[in-house]
This record gives structure tokens, sequence and C-alpha cells, in this order.
């Protein structure tokens, strides 16, 4: 089984604020055992030979993906041409990117802003998978209904972690059933040969990561700029 996080950011990524670069990403990584991994920026596909290499080097392969924000509302996409997903004006337009070896799958799907939310199920054929997300504790937990509705529909529920900070990486993952390519790594997880592997975070980090998030990282966009 393939230990995998699909849905993470770097400093590379130009509409984040994050301190750590991807090779001290990949580094954490590896640290952790991890197998596999994606660098999912915000509108912005991400290819370095450099980090690839790399990351092999550490026993990690890199899955292509991009976070798309579509009439709204982000989607992961993984390996299909950059050209291709930044065309897309539509939720609609999903159709035309879905193939044998791309993947479409939910980031936290209930969480408010940019959360596909209610038009999930009318888009339920088109999705490959949905997002558990590691951002819950015993007390908030906006997984329910993406737990309700991977269960009705048959679909995968993967885990990831959305990290922004490292410190968010390791309490939610999926393990997957699959030889160690892009290829497999992605047929398995639209066969459903995966296993998420999930615990809360503590009432303190649920708020770090909060007001890291809200507050800080806002600051120092602006700080950034000026």
């Amino acid at each position: 089984m393939l230990k995998a996080d699909m849905h993470m950011h770097s400093r590379e990524d130009q509409k984040d604020i994050v301190d750590y670069t991807a090779k001290e990403l990949i580094d954490h990584l590896a640290s952790l055992n991890f197998n596999v991994m994606a660098l999912t920026f915000h509108d912005q596909s991400f290819k370095s030979e450099e980090a690839e290499k790399y990351a092999k080097s550490k026993g990690i392969i890199i899955i292509p993906g991009i976070e798309r924000r579509i009439e709204g509302v982000d989607i992961l996409i993984y390996n299909v041409p950059h050209e291709k997903v930044i065309g897309m004006k539509t939720l609609d337009d999903l159709k035309k990117i879905k193939s044998r070896t791309s993947l479409i799958i939910t980031p936290h799907p209930f969480f408010g802003i940019a959360s596909i939310g209610k038009k999930l199920e009318k888009y339920i054929d088109v999705i490959d998978g949905i997002e558990h997300s590691s951002y819950y504790s015993k007390l908030i937990n906006r997984n329910k209904q993406a737990v309700k509705i991977a269960k009705k529909f048959n679909k995968p529920l993967v885990g990831n972690s959305d990290a922004h900070y490292l410190y968010q990486i390791g309490s939610n993952y999926t393990l997957i059933d699959a030889e160690k390519t892009i290829d497999s790594v992605i047929k398995a997880i639209k066969e459903n040969k995966i296993k998420l592997e999930t615990n809360p975070i503590p009432m303190s980090k649920f708020i770090k990561i909060f007001v890291n998030l809200i507050f800080l990282a806002p600051f120092k966009e602006l700080k950034r700029k000026f």
C-alpha cells in the first residue's frame, strides 16, 4: 500500500503565502514515510524536473495536479495538460477533460468558501473522488456530509491535508493499493482500491490553523506586496 497526500501547497504557489519550499515539503513527507504526493497550486501547474528527481530519490512520486477555481468552486484536477485545465470556464467543462488517465476530486466539499457544496450531487458522475479534509476536530467536523455522499454514490473518499503548514500533514491521508506509477495510482483511486486513514486534530491545532489561514496569511500577502 502506498501512503499518499494529494492536496498540498508550497512556496512556489503564486497565490498562497507558504513558508516552506517544495524540496522542504518532500523532505518532510519522506520523514513520515509517504510514497505519493501532489503539488496542487491555485490555477497554476508546477512542473519541475528537479523536484521530481529529488522526490524520486526519497522514494516519492509526484502526481501532476492543479487546484482550479471554476465558477467560484475549487476542483482538484490531476494528470491533465495545463492549457486544458486553464481553458475551463464552467463546471460543465469537467466533462471535456475527463478521461481514463485523468483524475477529478472535489476538495473540502462542504467547507463554505470555494466548496462545491450542494452542487456535488449534480456533478457526481464526472467526479472521480471526494476529499476527506484533515481540518476537523472531535467537536467540529464538516466532513460528515462528504462521507454520506461518498457512501451513497460509492465514490472514493480521499484523505488529503490541503497543507499550507507542515504541521497539517500526517493526521489524514490515503493508503492506495497500487504500483508506484502515476497511471497505477490514478487507476486505483478510481476503482476505490484505497483506504482512508484519519484522526481528528486537537482543538488547539484547529484554532491555530484557522488563525494562520484567515488572519496571518492575508497579512503576509499584504506585506509581500509592499
